[in-house]
Parts: C-alpha cells; structure tokens; sequence
C-alpha cells in the first residue's frame, strides 16, 4: 500500500528536458487489484516557479488523436488519460487536472466533493508531448503548471510541506475502462475525487 505521493524538488527552475529525465514512478494495478501491464508512469516535480506532471506508458494509447497538445479539453476521461489530484493539508477544496497523450488537457477547483469553483482557472499552463502517428507504440506527455496559477489554498514548499495528493489514470481495455490509482482511496468503486484519502506528498 502507497503510504505517500513521491516528487522530486528543485531550488532552481526546471526545463522541460531536466523533467523528462526524473524518474519515474508507477500505477501497475487497476481499481480492484488487477495488474496492468504495460504500467502507467508518471512523475511530479516541484520548482521554486512551478508543478511539473509527466505522464507515459509503453502502449499505443486509445484517445482522440485530433486534439491538439496545448488544448483545454473537458471530458478526456472518457478515454486514455492521467490525472493528478491535489489539496491542501486541511480542507475540502482540491485541484483535478487531466492529461491526454496527445498533450491536450483540462482542470478544475473545486470547493469540496465533486463541487466545482468556476471562479478559478489554471493560467499559463505549458504542455508537451511525443507526437502520435499510427504506428505508436507508446506515449509521453506533459504539464508545467505555474505556481502562482494554483489558487485552490495549495501551498508547495520546495522542502515537502504537507500538501495531499493523487495520481490516477483511464486505460481502455477490450472489456471496457480499466480506472487507475496510485493512492488505496478505500471505496468499492472507482471514485478520484475521494480527497479526504489523498497520500501526503514526500520528497522522492
């Protein structure tokens, strides 16, 4: 059982090649304790200027290979995608962001459980990604988030702090959605929203 979010911190700013080069951490079960193979990798990374979220896997991924990377896109869960949820230590509010292969994304605040703050919006975000033909057998994308953008009462110290967190993931399989998580947030069903159950992040 995960016990903590890993991430990796710099005091300096970060480039988008130091971030690739991080190691990576891994969701190689589904919901219910089944193995997924190839695993989702994923890494987080914290500099004195912005959240770093990289995502890959080692498999052709089933998404809508149109959008374009850069492009704010709500309802890519329907299809392959990785998320990373944060919240501050005490509270109710917490942040979604999502993460297509083809490097479109989306996010949103929200004030407590599924309760969204459309007041507030993540500004000068930066994406990336491998660009999918195809014949691709796998996929890498990516997020730098500034720090200043974060207004959902999530503060980061480059040092740890006590924000909360989770990495969660959608692979479409032949029988249907696998939903993945890095974090046990102990329900019966796939839930990513259980923010009471996110993992502390610790320094990796």
């Amino acid at each position: 059982m995960n016990n903590s979010l890993p991430f990796h911190s710099s005091s300096t700013p970060l480039s988008i090649e130091a971030v690739k080069q991080l190691p990576r951490t891994a969701i190689a079960k589904e919901w219910h304790g089944s193995e997924i193979s190839p695993p989702l990798l994923f890494s987080v990374a914290i500099d004195p200027k912005a959240l770093w979220f990289l995502a890959s896997r080692a498999a052709a991924p089933v998404c809508d290979r149109s959008l374009a990377c850069g492009a704010f896109v709500e309802g890519l869960w329907e299809q392959e995608l990785a998320e990373v949820f944060l919240c501050a230590a005490e509270g109710s509010r917490y942040l979604e962001v999502n993460l297509s292969p083809t490097g479109a994304w989306w996010s949103c605040s929200f004030h407590g459980y599924r309760e969204r703050d459309s007041s507030t919006a993540l500004e000068g975000v930066e994406a990336w990604a491998e660009p999918l033909t195809s014949d691709s057998t796998r996929w890498e994308a990516g997020l730098k988030i500034p720090r200043a953008s974060i207004s959902s009462g999530i503060s980061f110290g480059v040092q740890g702090g006590k924000s909360r967190g989770n990495v969660s993931g959608v692979v479409l399989s032949k029988s249907g959605p696998l939903y993945l998580t890095y974090g046990n947030l102990e329900a019966a069903n796939p839930d990513f929203h259980l923010a009471g159950n996110f993992l502390e992040l610790v320094e990796s």
